[in-house]
């Protein structure tokens, strides 16, 4: 009653499976006396599935074929579930329709706790969805497990499944502290010690820190440990303090905590230069702030042999203990300039070392060493000494550039003229006058300075003086065709320099109208010719001779006046008269020759 006209024994059966969106497991079936089947649903809201069934009364009478209409509700199947997160982090589970499995709208769940695995928070409930805060107390990973029980609306509870919920540890430490020396890394590596919790392979992460006197502040990330390399620009104790972050296995972030690290200065000194001169003694003594330098208080220095561009010899390296101010003597040998260059390492009182050393370059110029020199000149001629330039040269070791300064030269009361020079020029020069007729020295005690004002010793230049002749006029008086010769005799014609020195004698060949015979002559040691007068009374000419002494000294011109005398020179003659009467014959001048 209800369905319709149902014979006693009516049999059914259907040939195919129902339709229906997203159900499964209907079967065919034949000669069966109800309708019956398993449904499946992989759908989270009602689906219904539509069975067509042909009836058969006894008598094998088949009756129309009718619908059966199959509403299925869904089901919950839940798979397995696991999750990770980290320490203290609120978290929600919510199983998902085809992500975690098949779960009908609106199910719920209620769940115990299997296994807390040392995790707290871990506690039973129900609810559409597992939200909780555990905590993991340790430094490794922890495990809790849940069994979960599905409550379908109008289908009752489901199949029971768990759920795993593992929490990773979250890094917990104490502020650090760390002492390191400026320019010198210092790191930091927590350990798994109480207090601090260090879950293995955990991270670091930091901002540059803020400070103030500090270069080198970098930010990092994803480091192992805590390092950094502070350059302390103050000549002071400084501190800086880095805010880490650390993060263990998943990303769990700990807590924020700080890591002061002191940084002691070092001294950071740039290079310093010196100029000596050779044989004197440079000192260095590096002052804060200038030339950016740092030196912190009771910073000492120490150093060892430099090294050199040749020449040089040193004293005064300073291994141990170090002290205050760099310094040394060096000498050098040479003529030309050279350098040493020093390593110079610090020690602080605060332990700090320089990573570095830093470098004092000492530029040397060479002192003159002049032996005496000797050379001669011609009175009232300039004489002019450049002591040679080289090493070991002519004149001993002279740096180019030399200048030179004397006092007055000492000498004998026959030389004249020697004079001081009290600024300094670049050769020993002066003119001396010689008042006698030998050889005569001045000495000149003379100063040299190189370059850098480097005074070499004092030493003597010797100038032997030669004479000029200064010859008076002279005269002779001759007979017309005969030889003529003077010798200036010294003292007597004046200042003729003589054994063992020699004075010769030049001239060109004199001019007259009535004297013939002159000639010119040069390198003789007197005076000489012969003349002849072509007219009858006495006829002059005059020689003007220029003296030569030894040494190429040439005196100034002076006269020879050679007076020459008519000689007659008269024809034959004849003349007429009777015997006994007298005769004169009187030869007239130029009729009859010269008379």
């Amino acid at each position: 009653p209800g369905d319709g006209i149902i014979p006693d024994n009516t049999n059914y059966a259907w040939t195919q499976l129902p339709t229906g969106v997203a159900i499964s497991g209907g079967i065919t079936a034949t000669g069966v006396s109800s309708i019956t089947g398993t449904l499946f649903s992989s759908s989270n809201i009602p689906r219904t599935a539509t069975y067509l069934v042909t009836p058969t009364s006894p008598g094998g009478c088949t009756g129309a074929v009718f619908s059966v209409v199959i509403t299925v509700n869904p089901f919950a199947y839940v798979n397995a579930m696991t999750r990770v997160f980290c320490d203290g982090v609120p978290f929600t589970i919510t199983p998902t329709h085809n992500v975690d499995g098949t779960i009908a709208q609106n199910t719920s769940f209620s769940w115990t706790v299997q296994d807390s695995g040392g995790l707290g928070g871990v506690n039973p409930g129900s609810g559409t969805s597992l939200s909780a805060t555990l905590t993991n107390p340790g430094a490794t990973q922890l495990t809790a497990v849940y069994q979960f029980t599905p409550n379908v609306p109008g289908c009752g509870s489901g199949l029971p499944f768990t759920v795993t919920v593992t929490i990773n540890p979250n890094a917990e430490i104490a502020p650090f502290t760390a002492t390191t020396c400026a320019n010198v890394v210092f790191s930091v590596t927590p350990t798994l010690s109480s207090p601090n919790v260090v879950p293995f392979g955990t991270t670091y992460a930091w901002s540059a820190p803020v400070a103030n006197g500090f270069t080198n502040t970098a930010s990092a990330s994803g480091q192992p440990t805590i390092t950094g390399n502070l350059l302390n620009t103050v000549n002071e104790v400084r501190t800086a303090t880095y805010l880490v972050t650390p993060s263990s296995s998943g990303g769990c972030l700990g807590a924020q905590f700080s890591v002061t690290v002191t940084v002691n200065p070092i001294a950071q000194i740039t290079t310093m230069t010196a100029v000596i001169c050779s044989g004197d003694t440079f000192v260095l003594t590096p002052t804060h702030g200038v030339s950016s330098n740092i030196i912190p208080a009771l910073t000492n220095f120490y150093w060892g042999n430099p090294t050199t561009s040749g020449g040089l010899t040193w004293s005064l390296t300073q291994i141990a203990p170090g002290v205050a101010t760099i310094s040394g003597t060096l000498s050098n040998s040479t003529h030309t300039v050279q350098t040493a260059t020093y390593s110079i390492l610090s020690t602080l009182s605060n332990g700090c070392t320089n990573s570095a050393p830093f470098t004092v370059i000492v530029t040397v110029n060479p002192r003159p060493t002049i032996s005496t020199i000797t050379t001669t000149t011609c009175e009232g001629v300039v004489f002019t000494v450049s002591p040679v330039v080289g090493t070991n040269g002519v004149n001993g070791t002279v740096p180019a550039g030399t200048l030179y300064s004397w006092i007055a030269p000492t000498f004998t009361s026959s030389i004249s003229g020697g004079q001081a020079q009290s600024a300094f020029v670049s050769s020993i020069t002066g003119t001396v006058q010689n008042n006698s007729s030998s050889v005569q020295t001045i000495t000149y005690q003379v100063v040299p300075r190189s370059a850098g004002s480097c005074v070499g010793a004092t030493f003597t230049v010797n100038v032997g003086v030669f004479p000029n002749a200064s010859i008076t006029e002279m005269s002779t008086t001759i007979c017309s065709g005969l030889p003529f010769r003077v010798t200036p005799v010294d003292g007597v014609n004046g200042m003729v320099p003589s054994t063992p020195l020699v004075t010769t004698y030049a001239w060109s060949t004199p001019s007259s109208s009535f004297i013939t015979g002159a000639q010119s002559r040069s390198g003789v040691s007197d005076i000489f010719g012969t003349l002849n007068n072509t007219t009858n009374v006495l006829r002059s000419i005059t020689y003007t001779v220029v003296p030569t002494s030894t040494n190429n000294c040439q005196g100034s011109a002076f006269s020879v006046v050679v007076n020459v005398n008519p000689i007659a020179a008269i024809n034959s003659m004849t003349a007429v008269t009777c015997s006994g009467i007298a005769f004169t014959a009187t030869p007239p001048n130029g009729s009859n020759g010269i008379d």
